[in-house]
C-alpha cells in the first residue's frame, strides 16, 4: 500500500510541475522595428514616414504606449495608432505608423531622435534611436509669361512677362 501512495504522490508532484512550466508568462513588450524613412530625403515643408512594429512575449493583455522625443524645433511627430493593445488572441506583433511633419524652415541636414514603446506604467520600455534626413528645398521653376503689350503713351510698346 505504502509504494502506490508514494508513486501516486510522484505522478501528482509531476503533474503539478508540468502545469506549473507550461503556464504562460507575463506579458512583456520584447522589441520595436522601424522601417527606414520615406522619402529620403524629406523635403521642408513635407513630411516622412516610417513603419513601426512592436512585439511583445508572454501571454495575457498588454497595453503599448508609443511617444517620440528629440525633434528639431518646428517638427512634430504623430503616431497611428499612439497606442497598441493586445489581448490573449492577437497576434505577437503589431504595426503603427510614424508621420514626422516638417516646418517650411526645417533646414537641409540628419537629425537624431527618440521612439518609445512602454508597458503602461512600469519600467519595461523598449527606445529606438532614429534619425530624419532632410534635404534642401527643392526649387521650383515657373514657366515664363509674356504679358500682352501695352501701348505707352508716348507711341511705344511696352513689353513684361514674369517667370524664373
Amino acid at each position: 500500500m505504502r509504494t502506490n501512495k508514494r508513486f501516486c504522490w510522484k505522478i501528482a508532484a509531476l503533474t503539478a510541475l508540468a502545469i506549473t512550466s507550461t503556464a504562460q508568462a507575463d506579458p512583456t513588450l520584447r522589441t520595436v522595428t522601424i522601417g527606414g524613412q520615406s522619402p529620403t530625403p524629406a523635403s521642408p515643408g513635407g513630411k516622412a514616414m516610417y513603419s513601426v512594429a512592436v512585439t511583445r512575449t508572454g501571454g495575457g493583455s498588454l497595453s503599448a504606449y508609443l511617444s517620440v522625443s528629440g525633434l528639431p524645433e518646428g517638427v512634430t511627430a504623430s503616431l497611428v495608432p499612439p497606442q497598441l493593445t493586445f489581448t490573449d488572441q492577437d497576434p505577437s506583433t503589431k504595426n503603427a505608423v510614424l508621420l514626422v511633419a516638417l516646418s517650411k524652415d526645417t533646414e537641409a541636414g540628419t537629425y537624431p531622435f527618440t521612439l518609445t514603446a512602454r508597458k503602461g506604467n512600469s519600467q519595461n520600455i523598449v527606445i529606438c534611436n532614429l534619425t530624419l534626413t532632410v534635404g534642401s528645398t527643392p526649387i521650383t521653376l515657373l514657366p515664363p509669361v509674356l504679358f500682352p503689350p501695352v501701348l505707352n503713351p508716348d507711341g511705344s510698346i511696352g513689353l513684361s512677362g514674369s517667370g524664373t
